[in-house]
């Protein structure tokens, strides 16, 4: 029997635009970001904090492990110091790199990149990292074009004046 429904990020030029739900009935729906209104955005951003922070210390057997899961995925999520992690990044941000840089490599049809999204998205579910996933010799290629886009982005950032972590709020 089919899943009742699948849920994958849309990833337009390496950036995550929305989320796409695909249901068992074979009906496809997506939900996106520059849809949705400040209020619910910061409402739905707020909710996926608070989602990823709590499924981290589900399974610990006290506080202090709780603490010790969430300060670690505080740590992915924003950094040691509070601010955006641009060294290394947050994991979302990998999956939406690597899949910019294989589309630039490659580009792709819909069910490619739904199906690259997927296996992204199930090393991320299983614990995985992506940053270690990329390093595999056999990803070379990916990983030096990684590599370029992400220094295109130091790049723009550095010539519109925006230092990493900067306060982005408006």
């Amino acid at each position: 029997m089919a899943d009742k429904a699948k849920t994958e990020y849309v990833v337009v030029d390496g950036q995550v635009t929305g989320v796409k739900f695909t249901f068992g009935n074979g009906k496809v729906h997506a939900i996106m970001l520059a849809d949705l209104s400040p209020t619910v955005l910061a409402h739905a951003a707020a909710n996926g904090v608070r989602e990823a922070t709590r499924d981290t210390f589900a399974g610990t057997a006290s506080a202090d492990e709780a603490e010790a899961a969430f300060l670690k995925r505080r740590t992915i999520m924003v950094g040691p110091s509070g601010e955006y992690a641009t060294r290394g990044g947050a994991r979302i941000d990998w999956l939406a790199e690597i899949m910019a840089a294989a589309e630039r490599l490659a580009p792709m049809d819909d069910a490619t990149r739904t199906a690259r999204q997927a296996a992204l998205q199930a090393v991320l579910d299983a614990g995985g990292d992506l940053k270690a996933w990329l390093a595999e010799p056999k990803r070379k290629g990916l990983r030096q074009m990684v590599d370029l886009i992400r220094k295109e982005k130091a790049a723009e950032r550095a010539k519109a004046g925006v230092k990493a972590g900067a306060d982005l709020s408006w």
